[in-house]
């Protein structure tokens, strides 16, 4: 099943794929896109719009089941009003599965937001993002799919 679901989510990005970048880069592993996500969450934890918006492709559609699609300009406003917000709670990640093949990647994930103080988390996402490598052999998420746990 979840080998059907990582196909259907990444078939369609194959015909995106640049040889030019393929070449070019050396082979990855899912340690390396583990990596990027562990850099991304680290500057969202730290409330850096720069880093946050770094692993995000120009390109990116986020998706978030009962929300309209954002782009980077609209997504980067989205980080903008959080972290400005100050909120005494925050999203954390618990990355699981991560595939990697080629220039391609998937990280699937759960997230929980949690209250600064100790407490229950107060809502749970699921999150499957898929990854690219551009031109500089960077990872950057250019769809990311996100739902709430009933």
């Amino acid at each position: 099943m979840r080998a059907a679901v990582i196909s259907a989510l990444v078939a369609p990005l194959m015909a995106a794929c640049s040889a030019a970048a393929s070449a070019s880069c050396a082979p990855s592993a899912p340690d390396d896109l583990k990596a990027a996500y562990a850099t991304w969450q680290a500057a969202y934890r730290a409330h850096d719009l720069d880093g946050t918006m770094a692993i995000f492709s120009r390109d990116v559609v986020f998706q978030f089941q009962g929300a309209p699609d954002m782009d980077w300009q609209a997504l980067r406003r989205s980080y903008e009003s959080e972290f400005a917000a100050a909120s005494g709670e925050e999203w954390v990640a618990e990355p699981g599965s991560i595939e990697v093949s080629g220039d391609l990647g998937v990280v699937f994930s759960q997230w929980r937001l949690v209250p600064h103080a100790a407490g229950a988390a107060k809502a749970h996402n699921n999150s499957v993002d898929t990854f690219k490598r551009d031109g500089t052999c960077r990872w950057r998420i250019v769809r990311s799919l996100n739902y709430p746990l009933k």
